[in-house]
C-alpha cells in the first residue's frame, strides 16, 4: 500500500509513512532485502513487520549500505505464512527506502494475501504521520518515537478493511505550514 517508484532494476522505492508491502511464503524463516538513504540528514530509519497478522515488531535500518538483508523471523512452524512490512517514519525527516524483495531463506514464495477491495488516502500533518506516537514526553520528538502504525489513519484503514496511502508531513498544512509559510503547504 502507499506510493512507490518502480526502479529500473525491479526494486521499489518509497518514503511516505505507512508505505506497506505484503507477501506470502512457505517455510520457517523470512528475511527482507532493503537499502536506505537519507535525504534529510537523518542517521537512521525504522520499519516494522508482522507475521500472520500478529503484533508488529519494529526494527532500525542501517544507513549508507547499498543493500542489506534483514532476517526478520526464524523458527516459525513449517507451512504457509504471511508477511506485512511497513515504514514507520515520514520521508521528510527520515530516508528513502528501497525494497528489493523478500528472501525466503530455506523456504519458498507463496501467494500473497488478497488486497482489500477498499482503498483510502490520508492527507495530513504530524498526527497523521505518527510523529511522537511512541513518545512518553512532550515536544521535540525523536525519529525513533515516530510510528505510523499507532495513528488514527492506520487504525481507521484497518477497521474499514481498506488498503491505505498516507501523504503527511509534520508541520505542513493544506494552506500554510505551522510557521505561516505558504510555500511548504501540502
Amino acid at each position: 500500500y502507499g506510493r512507490y517508484i518502480k526502479n529500473n532494476d525491479g526494486s521499489y522505492s518509497f518514503d511516505w509513512s505507512g508505505s506497506t508491502v505484503q507477501g506470502g511464503f512457505n517455510g520457517t524463516e523470512i528475511a527482507v532485502v532493503l537499502s536506505s538513504r537519507s535525504v534529510s540528514g537523518a542517521s537512521s530509519d525504522y520499519m516494522a513487520y508482522s507475521i500472520d497478522g500478529g503484533a508488529y515488531k519494529k526494527f532500525q535500518l542501517s544507513q549508507g549500505i547499498k543493500k542489506r538483508t534483514y532476517t526478520l523471523e526464524t523458527g516459525l512452524s513449517d507451512g504457509y505464512h504471511t508477511i506485512t512490512l511497513s515504514k514507520c517514519t515520514e520521508g521528510a525527516y527520515s530516508t528513502i527506502v528501497t525494497f528489493y524483495g523478500f528472501d525466503y531463506l530455506s523456504g519458498e514464495p507463496a501467494k500473497a494475501p488478497a488486497r482489500p477491495s477498499r482503498s483510502i488516502e490520508f492527507i495530513g500533518d504530524s498526527i497523521t504521520a505518527g510523529s511522537g506516537s511512541e513518545s512518553t514526553g512532550a515536544g521535540n520528538f525523536k525519529l525513533a518515537e515516530e510510528n505510523f502504525l499507532k495513528t488514527y489513519a492506520y487504525y481507521t484503514a484497518n477497521e474499514l478493511n481498506a488498503s491505505f496511502s498516507c501523504v503527511a508531513v509534520s508541520g505542513a498544512g493544506v494552506y500554510q505550514n505551522t510557521e505561516g509559510n505558504r510555500d511548504i503547504a501540502i
